[in-house]
């Protein structure tokens, strides 16, 4: 068997409580490094195949099986960025020995550069559940070096699954990520959950470790003790300030207890934005400023990150990185609004330009001259 060129690994078993001085001291290499003692019990990996050029990769699951009865493969299908894995095995005379397993996986097509898998398992009768999910970059690919600091729900976003009170804190240093989640459990109580890894390309994946029992503000010090919670964090950095996020839980200690999965759309908060950020940053409605017999009513533009230029061009971005528009700005004075903004790929009004730019309404006309408005709606 070869092996493999990258392999992330998931860490499903619980912990027994550890102090936090023991598992600072273990992972003086990387910070909060996951302690040696633990062993993944399951990994997911894939290796290039030269023979079919860089694209093409022979894809393996692989870990530590409840019992006897070791998954078979039923199907591996790509649909976009999404490869979906199902696979099965039997409940007859199954010994409940944990067994070591290795089940190569091969896609009907080339996996794309970004990949989602989801891992789904088939027991005997039973409909198939998820069991594991895992992000893949292509191994070579340039690292993206993401904002740390405050990343919090983004209101509008592709996934609008979180509020306020949800979010994560995010450092990288020479491509070691340290990511700390804050939320709240199911009594409402806060607790905040750390991962920590290397960032591949502009991926990351990792088990939480939940901290519990540590030192108050205002009292004493003592140790707190870190648990694994059977949960992990997946993150998709799609540009320096956006991301979608997503988290895993799964229902009890066994690789046979499925997972729950959520996506969020997560961005970088910035605590005083200069102007150029707070008028031209969220989702809009573009629309004729009156109804039009025959032309659809609106079309929904979302901006989520700015690219200044030194011609005094301000590219507009989506959450993928793609350029939605640009805008002028030939003083290079972020404090004042652009002169205009254009967009010249909507598919319901062709090239429109704003000339009036405030922080809920634009104003504008088409090629045409036909009115035109856009609106904040977040």
């Amino acid at each position: 068997m070869l092996k493999p060129e990258c392999i992330i690994c998931g860490v499903l078993r619980p912990l027994r409580p550890k102090s936090a001085i023991a598992i600072l001291i273990a992972g003086c290499q990387a910070l909060f490094a996951v302690p040696a003692a633990l062993a993944a019990e399951w990994n997911i990996g894939y290796q290039t195949a030269p023979q079919v050029g860089p694209a093409k990769r022979a894809l393996w699951l692989s870990g530590s099986w409840p019992n006897r009865c070791l998954p078979e493969l039923l199907s591996a299908e790509v649909d976009g960025a999404r490869l979906d894995v199902l696979t099965r095995s039997s409940t007859a005379n199954c010994a409940e020995t944990p067994t070591r397993f290795e089940l190569p996986v091969s896609a009907s097509t080339a996996l794309p550069p970004n990949l989602q898998i989801h891992w789904r398992h088939q027991t005997g009768e039973d409909p198939p559940a998820l069991l594991g999910f895992r992000l893949f970059a292509v191994a070579g690919t340039e690292r993206l070096q993401p904002d740390s600091g405050w990343w919090w729900a983004q209101p509008g976003g592709e996934h609008d699954t979180g509020g306020p009170g949800t979010g994560m804190t995010v450092d990288v240093q020479q491509g070691l990520a340290t990511i700390i989640t804050q939320a709240f459990d199911e009594s409402g109580h806060p607790e905040w959950q750390l991962a920590s890894g290397s960032l591949n390309g502009n991926v990351f994946n990792g088990p939480l470790y939940l901290f519990r029992g540590g030192q108050t503000l205002s009292g004493d010090y003592r140790q707190a003790d870190i648990y694994a919670s059977n949960a992990e964090i997946s993150i998709l950095f799609q540009n320096h300030t956006a991301a979608t996020v997503w988290f895993s839980q799964r229902r009890g200690d066994s690789l046979l207890d499925p997972i729950e999965l959520r996506p969020l759309s997560m961005v970088r908060y910035i605590m005083n934005p200069p102007m150029f950020n707070r008028l031209l940053i969220g989702n809009w409605l573009v629309m004729p400023a009156k109804p039009v017999p025959g032309w659809p009513d609106s079309q929904r533009i979302g901006i989520h990150a700015l690219r200044q230029l030194d011609d005094g061009h301000i590219e507009l971005l989506s959450a993928g990185g793609d350029i939605v528009g640009y805008c002028e700005n030939p003083s290079l004075n972020e404090e004042h609004p652009p002169e205009a903004c254009h967009f010249s790929g909507l598919d319901a009004y062709g090239e429109v330009t704003f000339k009036t730019i405030g922080y809920d309404r634009w104003r504008g006309h088409t090629a045409e001259y036909l009115r035109m408005v856009a609106l904040r709606i977040e």
